[in-house]
């Protein structure tokens, strides 16, 4: 069953107007990043950073990279990932603006219109957990089969041989 939530973000502020889905943890963390006193850029940034230099600590810990050593491929990990949590803002935006733009021709009132313009820019919570479920299956069935096991260790191979 579908529970209706009012609607309390930057929508027209009729009283009939109600979400149809909870917003997922994209729109929500995306939300915060806005509200932010730093622009959002510099909070992905940040992000990016944090998740570059976890992955790194970990190689110069387990002695896979030599420390202060780094590994291009996890620069472009690290921005990737960054890169698809911050385009959505952006993609809702556009998604919004066509919309509207689009509205002289609608023949739709304004609460049907917010409707429209909330599921078209947000995304639900449930499809959102179910599709990053299997977006982390399909990893790690990567990583499991289709990895011969000596790649993991292809750096430290590679070093050790390029030192003997």
């Amino acid at each position: 069953m579908v529970r209706a939530i009012p609607i309390t973000a930057k929508q027209p502020a009729d009283a009939d107007l109600v979400r149809p889905y909870t917003p997922s943890w994209v729109d929500r963390l995306t939300a915060w990043a806005r509200r932010l006193p730093v622009p959002a850029w510099v909070f992905y940034l940040g992000l990016g950073l944090a998740l570059f230099l976890s992955v790194e600590t970990l190689k110069w810990y387990d002695g896979t990279l030599r420390l202060g050593e780094v590994y291009p491929f996890h620069v472009v990990f690290a921005g990737v990932t960054i890169y698809m949590l911050a385009v959505i803002p952006f993609l809702n935006s556009v998604a919004g603006r066509a919309l509207q733009k689009a509205r002289p021709t609608l023949s739709i009132n304004d609460g049907e219109y917010s409707r429209i313009h909330y599921e078209l820019t947000v995304a639900p919570a449930r499809p959102m957990l179910v599709a990053n479920f299997i977006a982390v299956l399909y990893q790690t069935a990567s990583w499991l089969f289709f990895l011969d096991p000596t790649f993991l260790q292809l750096g430290r191979i590679c070093k050790l041989e390029n030192e003997g």
